[in-house]
C-alpha cells in the first residue's frame, strides 16, 4: 500500500498537473491558465497564516509556490507560442492580399 501511495504522489500527480496546466494553458484567453497558479498561490498563503514561526512561514512559502512558478512557466510558453501562431496566420494572410 505504502509502495502504491508513493509511486502515486511521486509519478501520477506531477504529470497529471502538468497535463491539466498545459490543456488549460493552450486556450487563446490566458485566463483558464491562471487558475491553477491562483490557486496554488491560495493555498501557500492559507499555509503560511498557520504556521506559527517566521522562519517556517519563508521556507513553506517557497516550497509551496514551487508549483505555482511551474504553472505559471507552462503558461508563459503556451501562450507565447499561441502568438507565434496567430501572428504566422496573420502574415498567410497578408501574403494572399
Amino acid at each position: 500500500m505504502i509502495q502504491k501511495v508513493n509511486f502515486l504522489t511521486i509519478v501520477i500527480l506531477p504529470i497529471g498537473f502538468i497535463l491539466v496546466q498545459t490543456l488549460l494553458s493552450k486556450n487563446d484567453s490566458k485566463y483558464p491558465g491562471l487558475i491553477i497558479p491562483i490557486l496554488n498561490f491560495l493555498f501557500s498563503i492559507v499555509g503560511i497564516i498557520q504556521t506559527p514561526n517566521a522562519k517556517n512561514m519563508l521556507s513553506g512559502f517557497i516550497m509551496c509556490n514551487t508549483t505555482t512558478v511551474i504553472a505559471l512557466i507552462i503558461l508563459y510558453i503556451c501562450q507565447r507560442n499561441i502568438k507565434k501562431k496567430n501572428q504566422m496566420i496573420k502574415m498567410k494572410i497578408q501574403d494572399l492580399e
